[in-house]
Formats: C-alpha cells, structure tokens, sequence
C-alpha cells in the first residue's frame, strides 16, 4: 500500500518518533521535503545524505558526542534540534555543509558557541531556547540578514543593547529583560 501511495505522492513529509534508521524503508520510496521528529546519530549521516529534496529536518541526536558535520543536503532550509543538553557541544564545523539554511532552531544546549553559525550567510530566523551559555555572541553581528532572533529564555542574562541587526523584525523578550 505504501509503495502504491508513493509512486501517487512521493513527496510526502514524514513524522516519526524513533531512530531515523527504523523508517529507512520509507526513505527509499519517498522522498520527503520534510522530516520531524527522528533520533538521529552520526552514523545515520550517510542516509541522510540520500535525502535530496529535504528542506526541513526536526529531530534530535541520540549520541552524546558529535564529531562530524552534518551531510550536505542541498535544498535544507531549515534545521531545529531539540533535547541538545543530552550533548556536549556540537562540533564547530556541524553547519558547513549546508550554507544555504535559513532557519534554525536550537533547544536545550547546554553550551552554544555562535561561531557555529558562521558558514550561514542567509540566517533569517535564528531560535536559541533553554540554553546554557552562549559563547561569542557578538558574534551574532555578522548575520546582518537576521529578521527574527531568540536568545535564552528567563533565566538568560544578554545585554541586548550589543545587537546591531539592520533587518531584524521580530526579538523575543523575557521577564528579567531590563530597559537599561
């Protein structure tokens, strides 16, 4: 039956709770734009980078370390990661592979380095919730196309007054934010 919807809608996207790898199956007969939900390690990276038309992957890593940066995936345009506190850190290099993002959505790092975001020069919408510290965030300057920002959640302490975002539209702020 599945094989049958497929070749009707082979560009359906697919949610999935559990390793990536249990649906691999499905990934060889669709093709999906979108994938939410999935536990991924690095050793699924490989079939991940089969994955040609994907333009949104959600998930979160099940490894504790990670050593390699993500696949290319040409057509990705927007990547959230949750449960990162199960994480050290991602590696510095993680984005360089896919250049093109736009959107990305970080929940839970324990520590973010904003050097991370560097090989990204078309970062439109940048979420960072429930994080530890960030490191270099001046850093965040040099994505001048940033229209929508979140940093930390209420327990973050960021002088905002150090963003210079000419095209920023959208900033969320929490109840210990001063006016100073």
């Amino acid at each position: 039956h599945l094989s049958r919807l497929a070749e009707i809608k082979p560009d359906v996207g697919l949610m999935y709770e559990g390793s990536i790898t249990d649906i691999k199956r499905l990934l060889e007969i669709f093709k999906p734009p979108y994938i939410v939900g999935v536990d991924l390690q690095e050793s699924d990276f490989n079939l991940l980078s089969g994955l040609k038309k994907l333009e949104l992957l959600a998930g979160s890593f099940a490894d504790p370390v990670l050593t390699k940066p993500l696949p290319s995936l040409p057509r990705l345009k927007q990547l959230v990661l949750s449960d990162l506190d199960k994480n050290l850190e991602l590696p510095g290099n993680f984005l360089v592979n896919n250049k093109q993002l736009e959107r990305v959505i970080f929940q839970k790092p324990v520590q973010f380095d904003m050097s991370l975001l560097d090989p990204l020069k078309n970062i439109k919408e940048l979420v960072i919730r429930e994080s530890g510290e960030i490191l270099n965030i001046s850093l965040i300057n040099g994505h001048k196309k940033l229209e929508l920002l979140v940093l930390g959640d209420e327990k973050s302490d960021y002088d905002l007054n150090m963003i210079k975002l000419p095209h920023l539209m959208w900033m969320t702020f929490f109840n210990n934010t001063t006016q100073d």
